[in-house]
């Protein structure tokens, strides 16, 4: 049975991550009156593992895209008809696999592909959505997971190596580069975080809008960069 790893992140049919009913009701009463989110429902659709996507044996990932990434990705703050991931499948009529989860990092992603890669996936096309570089993946077990980053990071044992950029730039240098030797089909990779464009040369998105939270992307900004990506995949 497929099993990815697992993000450390709180979610519910309702809330997620940053996205809390405490934060919620404080930006009630500090948001203007014609607040998107003041009346707009969010819901979040999660299957047994916490992933933002059908079940496992339900999705058909010979004939889906993939796509993998933090927070941005998985759609913290935005309903599921908003994320990236939906987006991208109504413009390309086709399924989206969302493989986003909150807080993670690189080498997150890394073992994720490796697994997906060990059970033959072989999917259409991997879209890579690159986190910040400086972010790190703590491995608790075969599948759990603690992620370190700059909401964590004074509290937290991987300082030393979170700040030591120069290691992370060549870390993850690499291991992009092995990723992108698993995969037959072709592979797009994106970024909201200029520290990642200037590694792997990726696309660079906007961000023109603001998720529930307020610190996410919102709807406007994913639809913009779904045309984005969407157009990139096509000229492949």
């Amino acid at each position: 049975m497929l099993r990815l790893l697992e993000a450390d992140t709180v979610s519910n049919s309702q809330f997620s991550g940053k996205d809390t009913h405490q934060l919620y009701l404080k930006n009630l009463t500090s948001q203007p009156k014609d607040w998107i989110w003041r009346d707009k429902t969010v819901n979040y659709t999660l299957n047994s593992q916490r992933y933002r996507s059908p079940e496992w044996n339900n999705c058909d990932w010979n004939n889906s895209i993939l796509i993998f990434g933090c927070s941005m990705v998985y759609g913290v703050g935005v309903d599921d008809f908003d994320t990236l991931g939906y987006r991208l499948s109504q413009r390309l009529n086709n399924p989206v696999i969302n493989l986003g989860q909150g807080g993670t990092g690189i080498s997150f992603i890394w073992a994720n592909s490796i697994i997906l890669h060990e059970h033959n996936i072989n999917p259409k096309a991997i879209i890579y959505v690159w986190p910040d570089r400086s972010r790190q993946t703590e491995f608790l077990s075969e599948h759990t997971t603690s992620s370190h980053g700059s909401w964590n990071i004074q509290d937290s044992w991987m300082m030393p190596l979170a700040v030591h950029d120069t290691h992370n730039y060549h870390w993850t240098r690499y291991t992009i580069r092995s990723m992108r030797q698993l995969w037959k089909c072709p592979v797009i990779e994106a970024s909201w975080y200029l520290n990642m464009t200037e590694v792997s040369q990726c696309l660079k998105l906007p961000f023109n809008d603001l998720a529930r939270d307020l610190a996410h992307p919102g709807p406007k900004t994913l639809d913009t960069c779904a045309n984005i990506i969407s157009d990139k995949i096509i000229q492949k």
